[in-house]
């Protein structure tokens, strides 16, 4: 059994250095474990960075050039250049805990007790804590202390997996197919880890949230500050795409989960409301988008 940790980044050197540290300060003998960066058009020094930790590194370490935008079609890359059985996949601006490897490998190997012989666990979530308390809350985090599994078949509410500590068995790239190259950070619509995971359960996958082992997001967008404000209504806008491409299949029951989740219940919350047009206005762009004419990248791109 083997892992590979698939990290995309672009012009960020300064904080892939130290999210490649903390993967440095995490090495497990024990744990036979790849490292695949993938640079997605830097322009900046990313590529010595990457050279300078591979001569170092006690992992394998692969370079993997994707010139095309988005994280999703970085993503596909360093799939296509991996090797592990568990591909897991973290940001360069997360620093994985210390006993990343070994925990993950225990939780694999204990799997078939936490699911099923039958359905074991084949991708989901580990935790994601804030690194700098001073950076802005409402920004991806995932914090648990119990194993939530996720039934094959379900609906996956937005957020319920995460791309910045997320893992999949490679089974479910080989079934599914890999991210969608139309959506995901780089385009109008982050929602590249939750739309995967979704046709992962849909495809008869069962999933899990995994306390045991987390990263540590230092994104450095200070509490209620405009850069922080601008990925919020990013989010809300991929949100919206999300639940469009579920009702896109006809799972009509995505109208619940979306309702349920805009807590409209207080006629008086501009905030929800406004929260609740910009995902509409989500769903609408990414309606929009799949309705164009032949010539995009789709699911597997």
């Amino acid at each position: 059994m083997s892992l590979s940790l698939i990290i995309a980044t672009r012009n960020r050197a300064e904080q892939l250095t130290e999210c490649l540290a903390a993967v440095a300060a995490a090495v497990a003998p024990e744990c036979p474990t790849e490292i695949v960066v993938v640079d997605n058009g830097s322009t900046d020094a990313t590529r010595s960075v990457i050279r300078n930790f591979a001569l170092a590194s006690p992992f394998k370490t692969k370079y993997v050039f994707c010139p095309t935008p988005g994280v999703s079609s970085a993503r596909n890359a360093g799939i296509a250049s991996s090797s592990g059985k568990w591909l897991l996949f973290t940001d360069d601006d997360c620093y994985i805990e210390a006993h990343y490897f070994v925990n993950f490998f225990e939780f694999v190997k204990k799997t078939d007790d936490i699911g099923s012989t039958e359905s074991p666990i084949s991708y989901g979530s580990g935790q994601i804590h804030f690194y700098d308390p001073g950076d802005d809350a409402r920004l991806a985090h995932l914090y648990f202390h119990e194993t939530w599994l996720i039934p094959k078949h379900s609906l996956l509410s937005a957020g319920a997996v995460q791309g910045a500590n997320m893992f999949f068995e490679r089974k479910v790239f080989d079934t599914i197919g890999g991210f969608d190259g139309r959506i995901g950070a780089g385009t109008p619509f982050p929602c590249e880890d939750i739309e995967l995971a979704g046709r992962a359960s849909l495809a008869g996958f069962v999933g899990a949230r995994i306390p045991v082992f987390k990263v540590f997001h230092h994104h450095r967008r200070p509490a209620g500050s405009a850069e922080a404000d601008a990925v919020v209504e990013a989010y809300d806008y991929g949100r919206g795409a999300y639940y469009a491409s579920l009702l896109d299949k006809g799972l009509v029951e995505a109208w619940q989960i979306w309702a349920s989740a805009c807590g409209l219940e207080n006629d008086g919350d501009r905030e929800r409301r406004m929260r609740l047009a910009r995902e509409l206005e989500g769903a609408a762009a990414y309606l929009t988008m799949i309705c164009a004419p032949p010539g995009g990248t789709g699911p597997g791109s």
